[in-house]
């Protein structure tokens, strides 16, 4: 359970992470680590800066250090108190610690904030999901990929969520609908996991 969400959880990060170009004959640096050199900076520039916050709360996430992590959302927060992203960030960081009412908590503001948030909607999907709510999960994915068609997470979230259920031929049809939807190259594990997983369960892909 726990690699299964972590798998989950840096699919969803990977999106929002930009990979910097190294110069000259500096050390390589990994995104996180560029990531919370820049926010830092910013916050040092302007310390009201949310998203700067918000930014260096996913790089601290990402290097599992959740006290500061959290510290920062709190902070971007509370400049912010419709801060949508913010909250959403800090409840998938709740999310990886297993601390699924905090998450579930947070994607719910996420989601009143702004109604047409899908990726919010397809992670209250797999919180529910890991719950075992599957109807409630479903319901959620549906709604995600209603509004956003090309949100493959949605579908990949929704597809194990049938498998839950043993229903095997809706999975199959809705890994087919991610494999026809995909669109940005980060999709391409996503399409290659409903395609063994379209074969697993004995359909043709």
């Amino acid at each position: 359970m726990k690699k299964k969400w972590c798998i989950f959880f840096f699919s969803f990060l990977f999106y929002y992470l930009t990979i910097p170009i190294s110069v000259g004959f500096a050390t390589e640096i990994l995104p996180v680590d560029q990531l919370l050199i820049d926010s830092t900076s910013a916050i040092t520039q302007n310390p009201d800066d949310a998203v700067a916050y918000c930014k260096r709360g996913i790089a601290y996430g990402a290097k599992n250090q959740y006290d500061l992590s959290n510290n920062d959302f709190k902070k971007a927060i509370e400049i912010n108190p419709k801060y949508t992203y913010a909250y959403f960030c800090r409840g998938a960081f709740y999310g990886k610690q297993h601390k699924n009412d905090l998450a579930l908590s947070d994607v719910n503001i996420a989601i009143q904030l702004d109604p047409y948030y899908a990726e919010a909607y397809t992670f209250r999907g797999a919180l529910y999901s890991l719950n075992k709510q599957h109807d409630l999960a479903i319901n959620d994915c549906n709604k995600a990929i209603e509004i956003n068609p090309k949100l493959s997470n949605a579908y990949r979230v929704l597809g194990e969520t049938y498998e839950k259920k043993l229903a095997y031929k809706e999975a199959i049809n809705v890994y087919r609908k991610l494999i026809l939807n995909a669109m940005l190259p980060q999709d391409k594990s996503l399409v290659d996991q409903a395609k063994n997983r379209i074969r697993l369960l004995g359909g043709d892909v």
